[in-house]
């Protein structure tokens, strides 16, 4: 299949071209121009939110740092605390004093509102006491509890800050402060800490939540795993990342406590606060690239289309078609009026070259029928010569043998009006010829014929073959030497159409190194008389009639002589070869 190509010089590819170069600097313009505006926005609405986080980080740093400031001044100063502490304070002082700082920090925790639970835990004598400032449920109260008496409370260090622990599916702040052999501390679940980022407008699929510094998520486990969200530490405030790095992470750390609150918000969240004039440009732009397919269709059954019609019948004309013309089409009046101009024309030059092309044939045939009738004088006078040398032999037999060849052969000359003959006819023609030579130089050469009989029939030029054996036996037959003249003729059918290959070989001495030079060469040797009359009417006569379809090839043979190579196209038969 033939691949279609535009070359660079053509009016399609300087139109396509010239709109690219117009379009696609304005496209590239308009998508800079919203890439830039969604990142100043998607700044702005970072630094709004990083400085909401900052808030609200100091918010529950404040909360946490009264909290645990609370504690340690309990821990220092209480002296229900001492004697609980103390293994050896009687059993109704231990309890007086237990339930006294119960309600001291009942009454106390109602200004910190943003803390769960404080509670009072003595090892020693396995006893917990608790004070809720919400609503808790028991199931999660014996977790945290538990959690705190087994694993917590053995390994904290007295006043070393908040810790974030999980118990079950939940996660917790924890502080802790020692006093010899008990406990005093205060934890909150962080959701409790995450509720006023509840009213913070984050979009429908954003998060607020907690993280550890390693980067784990204190809740919302299951959303940061769907969107991959990378919430380790990073060296920017804020930062791109989930599926696509379409979710806007800011992050801000905790002073109190090995923790993070960090906000998630999807990227389409942000765009929603883009200014109305950028999403105009946005639109603009998408409605300008969709439009960009229907502009070059547009463009090309406008322009490309009929110029492309016109191109393609010259290209047609130019292989020689000058019969096609432009077919009528709905279009532009200007193409309509070119159309109607350019098959006008071409109407006019197909005329003109008909009236030119008759005008050369006569000339042609005029030039042929002149170049048929040229004779050798020599020969005709050394065919009279022979038969005058026969009459004085009184050899009746052979002048008339000499005078019945004679007659063939003219009359065979004197077909001025055939172009072509037959095959077998040149070839009768060439042995009525060699008959003549024989009678001339007896025993001193010999033709041999080897042609298929399908080739018979097959068209050629008069006197294609016979010129060639005629110089033959002019230059190479001597009553000297005996001389073998072959001629072989046979098809070849490999090339780009079918032709007749004849071979006209001798076995004398051949061409000389100059002569061969020059016919291979293309030119023709001078006679002594300044003519080369045979070679020269072969050559322009397969010129007239073939063009450059025929091949004249000239060489000597491997071992010695000389050797013609003719290739003609095979012809159809001709009646009378007109």
């Amino acid at each position: 299949m033939k691949k279609m190509s535009i070359s660079t010089k053509s009016i399609s590819f300087k139109l396509i071209t010239g709109a690219l170069a117009i379009t696609l600097p304005l496209i590239a313009l308009l998508a800079y121009n919203n890439f830039y505006a969604i990142n100043v926005v998607r700044q702005q609405v970072a630094e709004s939110n990083q400085n909401m986080i900052s808030l609200y980080i100091q918010l529950i740093d404040s909360g946490l740092d009264d909290t645990d400031q609370y504690i340690k001044t309990m821990a220092a100063t209480s002296n229900d605390l001492e004697i609980m502490e103390n293994p050896n304070s009687a059993e109704p002082d231990y309890e007086l004093a237990k339930i006294r700082l119960y309600n001291e920090l009942l009454a106390d925790s109602m200004n910190y509102k943003s803390i769960d639970s404080f509670f009072v835990y003595s090892p020693v004598k396995r006893d917990w006491m608790q004070v809720d400032h919400a609503n808790q449920q028991a199931e999660q109260v014996k977790e945290v509890r538990d959690y705190l008496e087994t694993q917590l409370v053995p390994t904290v260090e007295s006043g070393k800050g908040w810790r974030a622990v999980q118990v079950g599916n939940e996660y917790y702040l924890c502080f802790i402060a020692r006093i010899g052999n008990t406990y005093i501390g205060a934890w909150v679940n962080a959701k409790t800490l995450l509720l006023p980022l509840s009213l913070v407008r984050i979009g429908d699929q954003g998060a607020a939540l907690f993280a550890t510094h390693d980067g784990k998520a204190m809740g919302h486990g299951e959303y940061i795993r769907e969107r991959e969200i990378d919430l380790l530490p990073q060296t920017l405030p804020f930062y791109m990342t989930g599926k696509n790095n379409s979710y806007l992470v800011v992050a801000e750390s905790s002073k109190k406590g090995g923790f993070s609150l960090v906000a998630v918000i999807p990227e389409r969240t942000i765009l929603e606060n883009l200014p109305y004039l950028t999403q105009i440009v946005y639109l603009i732009l998408g409605c300008f690239i969709l439009m960009i397919p229907f502009f070059l269709v547009f463009l090309r059954n406008t322009f490309l289309k009929p110029i492309n019609r016109i191109v393609t019948i010259m290209k047609k004309i130019g292989d020689g078609n000058v019969n096609l013309r432009i077919p009528e089409y709905q279009t532009s009046e200007e193409f309509e009026i070119v159309n109607q101009r350019f098959n006008s024309m071409m109407s006019q030059i197909e005329a003109l070259k008909i009236d030119i092309y008759e005008e050369r044939l006569s000339k042609q045939k005029t030039e042929l029928q002149h170049l048929q009738l040229q004779l050798n004088p020599h020969f005709f006078l050394n065919s009279l010569n022979i038969i005058y040398n026969f009459a004085q032999e009184k050899n009746f037999d052979l002048i008339q043998e000499m005078s019945l060849s004679l007659i063939h052969y003219f009359r065979y000359m004197f077909r001025n009006n055939l172009a072509f003959v037959p095959l077998k006819d040149e070839l009768e023609h060439v042995r009525n010829y060699i008959r003549i030579q024989e009678l001339r130089y007896p025993d001193s050469f010999e033709c041999i014929v080897d042609v298929p009989s399908i080739l018979l029939h097959t068209s050629v030029p008069p006197l294609v073959i016979q010129t060639f054996v005629e110089n033959t036996i002019k230059y190479a037959v001597s009553p000297d030497e005996y001389i073998r003249l072959f001629i072989q003729i046979e098809t070849d059918i490999d090339g780009n159409e079918p032709c007749m290959k004849i071979k006209i070989e001798d076995n004398g001495e051949g061409f000389t190194s100059e002569v061969l030079h020059l016919l291979q060469d293309g030119g023709l040797p001078e006679l002594a008389d300044g003519k080369q009359t045979g070679l020269r009417n072969i050559h322009s006569r397969l010129q007239i009639l073939y063009g450059e379809r025929a091949q004249l090839r000239y060489r000597n043979a491997d071992m010695h002589g000389a050797v013609v190579e003719i290739e003609l196209p095979i012809q159809p038969e001709r009646d009378g070869g007109r």
